[in-house]
Formats: C-alpha cells, sequence, structure tokens
C-alpha cells in the first residue's frame, strides 16, 4: 500500500438534549490498528437508538463496535491475499453475516448474564405501553438495538459498511467529498434500520475498493445527530473541505484538542442528538500544507499514535472553539469545521 501511515483522531460526545434530560450517551466508537507499520486499521462506529423499548442500546452499541473490529479483522485474516471480486462477494454475504450473529451471540450472553428485571419491563410498560413489552417479548435483542458504520483498510484495500443512519465520508486532496456508499432511501424521519432486526444481514450497504491510486485524504464515520445539526446536506458535506484544511494549516493536535468542543457546539445549536465523529487521515496528505510541522510531529497508526476519545465516555475539550459563521467560506484559526446550526422558523 503507497500510503502506509494513517491516523484516527474521534470523539463522542454527550447530546446537548440528552444532558438536560439526565440520558446517557448512547453512541460508541473504537478503533484497531496494526502492531506493526501501517494498515490494517479498522474504525467502527455505532449509535445506539436510546427508545423506550431500546432501554440498553447503549450497551448494544458498545457491543456492537466490539464485536465489528474482531469480525472485520478476522475476515481480513482470512481474505487478505484475494483479488478485490472474490472479497466484494464475501463482502456482501458473509461479512454481515458474521457480524449480526456475532452480535446477536453477544447480546444473549449478556441478557442471560444480565435479565430484565421488573422495573425495567414496568418502567417500559409506563413509558411505551403494552404494545412495546410485546415487541420485547417477541424479540429481546430489541433492547439493545443500534447501528454500525466501519471501515477497514488493509494492502490495497478499502472496506466500508453501514447498517443503518449515520455517514461514512471520503475526502480527496482537493478537499471533494463524496459518500462511498449509496444513500438507503428507507432512512425517512427517526426511522433507522438496525442490528436488532430481523435478518439485519440483508440490509448493509457495502463497498470495497482495491488500488493506490486516488486514495482520499480523509475518511470521516459519524454519528446522524452530527449531519442532522446541519441546514442541509450540501452545508453537511462542506465539513470534508474543512476539516481538511483545519488539520493542514492548524495541525493535527490542534483538531484533536478541539474536536469535542466542536461536536457540543454543534448538538447545542443543532440536533441536540449524542455525536461521534471519527476522523481517518492519511497523513502524507496533511503534510503538504500543515503550517507548523514541528509542534506534535503526526506518528503513524500502529507504531504508538494515539487514538483519540473513548467508546464508553462522552467528554469534550476544555478548549473554546468559536462557532462558524454561516458566511463564512474559509474558516480563520480555532473555528469549527462546517456551517452549523439550522435554519431559524
Amino acid at each position: 500500500m503507497a500510503d502506509a501511515e494513517w491516523m484516527v483522531i474521534g470523539r463522542s460526545v454527550r447530546g446537548a438534549a440528552h444532558v438536560r434530560t439526565g440520558k446517557e450517551n448512547q453512541d460508541a466508537y473504537d478503533c484497531r490498528q496494526s502492531s506493526g507499520e501501517g494498515p490494517p486499521l479498522i474504525v467502527a462506529v455505532s449509535d445506539g437508538h436510546g427508545s423506550a423499548t431500546s432501554f440498553r442500546s447503549r450497551t448494544g452499541s458498545r457491543l456492537a463496535v466490539s464485536v465489528a473490529l474482531d469480525v472485520i479483522d478476522r475476515f481480513r485474516v482470512d481474505f487478505a491475499s484475494i483479488p478485490t471480486p472474490p472479497v466484494s462477494t464475501a463482502v456482501d454475504d458473509v461479512l454481515p453475516r458474521n457480524l449480526v450473529r456475532s452480535w446477536q451471540m453477544e447480546v444473549d450472553a449478556d441478557l442471560k448474564q444480565h435479565p430484565f428485571t421488573r422495573d425495567d419491563l414496568e418502567l417500559l410498560e409506563a413509558r411505551d405501553g403494552g404494545a412495546g413489552r410485546r415487541r420485547l417479548d417477541q424479540n429481546p435483542r430489541l433492547a439493545y438495538g443500534a447501528t454500525l458504520l466501519a471501515t477497514a483498510l488493509w494492502g490495497d484495500h478499502i472496506l466500508h459498511l453501514q447498517l443503518g443512519d449515520g455517514d461514512i465520508l471520503e475526502v480527496d486532496d482537493a478537499g471533494r467529498t463524496r459518500r462511498p456508499l449509496p444513500r438507503d432511501e428507507r432512512l425517512i424521519a427517526n426511522e433507522t434500520l438496525s442490528l436488532c432486526s430481523p435478518r439485519a444481514e440483508l440490509d448493509f450497504r457495502t463497498r470495497v475498493t482495491h488500488g493506490t491510486v486516488n486514495r482520499p485524504a480523509l475518511i470521516l464515520l459519524s454519528t446522524d445527530g452530527y449531519s442532522n445539526s446541519f441546514r442541509n446536506d450540501a452545508d453537511f458535506l462542506k465539513v470534508g473541505p474543512d476539516i481538511l484544511e483545519l488539520l493542514r494549516t492548524e495541525g493535527i493536535s490542534k483538531v484533536k484538542l478541539d474536536l469535542g468542543t466542536w461536536l457540543k457546539d454543534a448538538s447545542e445549536s443543532g440536533s441536540g442528538d449524542d455525536i461521534t465523529l471519527a476522523i481517518m487521515c492519511r497523513l502524507s496528505a496533511m503534510r503538504r500544507n500543515v503550517g507548523n510541522e514541528s509542534e506534535d510531529p503526526p506518528r503513524p497508526a500502529g507504531s504508538g499514535s494515539e487514538v483519540t476519545g473513548d467508546s464508553l465516555t462522552a467528554g469534550g475539550s476544555d478548549r473554546l472553539v468559536a462557532p462558524r459563521r454561516p458566511e463564512d467560506s474559509v474558516p480563520s484559526r480555532s473555528q469549527s469545521p462546517g456551517r452549523r446550526g439550522r435554519e431559524e422558523p
């Protein structure tokens, strides 16, 4: 792989609305990197549903990212030397099936160790009536419902997979941003697909590419709380070039420091939801325009680089960041990326 050096920075923050109501962060993310130089590198993000029926979705999302790292890593070992067409077929079929089966096994084990209590069920009936209890009786895994997004790099392969809402974006060296996976037209309003759904393996969107030409400068994975904090999709896609510009001019350490505050600010002025963002940086693309390369030089994933953020916490940076004004075309120093906020009524 020509561009073997990657770094991951990320953060998961508790939504502003959840802070007000005392609700825990339902998002999770984690990363696995090689013990040697360069890829493989795997990043997984999950959004627990947080509904009355999915009252254990915080656990469900954490199980989802843990399972994803294990299953994708095993898949990568099995198919490391196989050309793209057979890998693509396996990504469409074998990988989703293994992911869902492994998540179900982990959920079943957790449920066996921690059965639903009388208080759990009484609270569900109080919030959702008898309908929620009946749905849970038919499918106990519904309590753990969560989405899943993941990206893996190994050899010359880039693998993306997604179940449910959220966003995976690729940003090229010129800042052009695209979605490598097609939009799922079934995801409207607050409806989403889930690991707890029957035949969930059939609902995955997947893509695997092979080659060293036109590698992304950045790959972004985020839960839907981030995109829902923007006026429209066009504004959301501007975070790609904005973040790339900030990484090049401010440096990775500065973006790492300010990321939690950006996401908290986005939630407060936008969706109110939990927000998780993982940024996979190809370091050779970052070095071109970084203003001060002597400050905290980046290290490749797999050789001691720090993966920031904690899938079990939702803290933010203490460093304040000035909000991005909608009329700004280029972010000034210390400003958060994108054009955040909803239109005024």
